[in-house]
């Protein structure tokens, strides 16, 4: 005898299955059934009328919302001119101070230097 094999969703009886349950497994009647799936018909159909809804505009609404749009673009377009100038103007401050901070490193070197010549003179005239 093979092992009863159990379905993750239960037949409703008003579907002609004799042995089945009255309820599905989400917990829905079969009557409740049929009035949840007219309901998301419904609303499916609603949203997809919601496009063609805007293409109803009048002529006047059409040029008010083409011009904010454009602004809106230019606006934007603007926003990011300005964040490119400050990333442009961002790595020009720093290859500065980067180059004012090798010039600073590289006389640091030169003080360096020139301390240790100083001491190995005095080291070679103090051993004559």
């Amino acid at each position: 005898m093979q092992p009863e094999r159990r379905s993750l969703v239960t037949l409703p009886a008003c579907h002609g299955y004799a042995n089945a349950q009255t309820t599905t497994t989400a917990g829905f009647r079969c009557a409740k059934m049929g009035m949840y799936m007219k309901k998301a018909v419904l609303i499916v159909a609603a949203l997809g009328m919601v496009p063609l809804a805007a293409c109803s505009k009048s002529p006047e609404a059409q040029n008010v919302e083409a011009v904010t749009d454009n602004a809106a673009d230019q606006l934007d377009a603007n926003a990011t001119a300005v964040s490119e100038a400050g990333d442009n103007a961002a790595a020009a401050t720093e290859a500065a101070a980067d180059n004012t901070a090798d010039a600073m490193h590289n006389k640091a070197d030169a003080i360096r230097e020139a301390g240790e010549n100083k001491a190995d003179a005095i080291d070679k005239a103090a051993k004559k």
